[in-house]
C-alpha cells in the first residue's frame, strides 16, 4: 500500500508485504487478465467482463494489453520508495504462507455468503456495473454449464479479474488515498487507517449494487442508499461493507498479495458451490 503499515511486527508479515511478495504471488493473476485482453480481440465481451468491474473503466487505456500491468508495478514500486524497503528477494516460503492463508481467509467469508444465502436471499451477482458472473448461484441454482471448457475459462478469468482489479482499485488505491488524506488533515496515522478502510468498504459495498448506476444525481444517488439499506437486499449492502472491511484488514495485516488470492479464492469457491 501507498501507506505505511504498523512495522512493530513480526518479520514474516513484514516480508510478505514487501513489494516483490506481492509481485511473485499476484502476477500469475494479472498474467490471466492480461491474457484475456490479448484474446479480446475475438471475445471483446469476455475482456469487458473480465478486467472492468465498471462500464468507464473500459473506455479508458487500461484496457490495452500490458497497460494494467505496467501501472501495477508503477503503484507498487511508490509503495517500495515512501516505505523505504530494501530491494531484496524475499527469503523463505513466503508465497506458499501466502497462498495458504489466502485459502483459509477465502473460504470463511464464502460460507457466511452461503449460510445467508441458503436461508432463501438472493446473491446479487448479475450487476450492470459490475462482473456478470452468470452461472454463480449458491441458492439451488445449476452450475453445469461451467464445466464446459469454455464457459470454465470465461468464469475463472472472472474470478481472477474481479479479485485482481477490485484489490488494486479499493485496497492499494483508493484505501491508500484516503489514508494519506486522514493524516493531512490532522488525523493520526492509526485513525486516518480507520477512517480510509471505513469509507474504501463503503464504496467498495455502493459500487457493487446494480441500482447505483442508474443514479443520475446525488440527491437519486441518496435515494437509491435509502432504499438499499431498507429494503430486502439492504443485508447484502451490509454484507459487502463488512466484507470490504474484511479485505481491507488482510491487505493492511498480510499484505496487498494475500487480499488479492482471498478475493479469488472467494469468487472461485462461490463459483464452484
Amino acid at each position: 500500500m501507498l501507506i505505511p503499515w504498523n512495522s512493530l511486527d513480526n518479520p514474516s508479515l513484514q516480508t510478505q508485504r514487501h513489494a516483490w511478495a506481492t509481485v511473485l504471488f499476484a502476477w500469475p493473476a494479472v498474467a490471466v487478465c492480461e491474457w484475456s485482453l490479448w484474446c479480446s480481440c475475438s471475445t471483446p465481451e469476455l475482456a469487458r467482463q473480465v478486467c472492468f468491474w465498471h462500464p468507464l473503466l473500459h473506455q479508458t487505456a487500461l484496457a490495452r494489453p500490458g497497460a494494467f500491468s505496467l501501472l501495477l508495478l508503477i503503484l507498487l514500486f511508490l509503495q517500495w520508495r515512501l516505505l523505504q524497503h530494501d530491494w531484496s528477494w524475499p527469503r523463505g516460503r513466503v508465497i506458499p504462507r501466502m497462498f495458504l492463508q489466502s485459502v483459509c481467509l477465502g473460504l470463511l467469508p464464502a460460507c457466511v455468503a452461503w449460510l445467508i444465502a441458503s436461508s432463501g436471499s438472493e446473491f446479487p451477482v448479475a450487476t450492470e456495473n459490475g462482473l456478470r458472473l452468470e452461472s454463480l448461484s449458491i441458492s439451488g441454482g445449476d452450475n453445469l454449464a461451467m464445466f464446459f471448457p469454455a464457459r470454465a475459462l470465461t468464469l475463472m478469468c472472472q474470478c481472477i479479474g474481479a479479485g485482481v482489479f477490485e484489490e488494486v482499485a479499493f485496497r492499494l488505491v483508493l484505501l491508500s488515498l484516503l489514508s494519506g488524506m486522514a493524516v493531512m488533515c490532522g488525523c493520526s496515522r492509526r485513525m486516518g487507517l480507520l477512517l480510509a478502510v471505513l469509507g474504501s468498504s463503503a464504496v467498495f459495498s455502493l459500487a457493487h449494487d446494480p441500482g447505483m448506476c442508474r443514479a443520475g444525481s446525488l440527491i437519486q444517488f441518496g435515494e437509491v442508499v435509502w432504499q438499499q439499506m431498507f429494503s430486502a437486499s439492504g443485508g447484502w449492502l451490509i454484507y459487502r461493507f463488512v466484507a470490504g472491511c474484511y479485505l481491507a484488514s488482510i491487505a493492511l495485516h498480510w499484505g496487498l498479495g494475500v487480499a488479492v488470492g482471498t478475493h479469488i479464492c472467494f469468487n472461485a469457491t462461490l463459483a464452484l458451490f
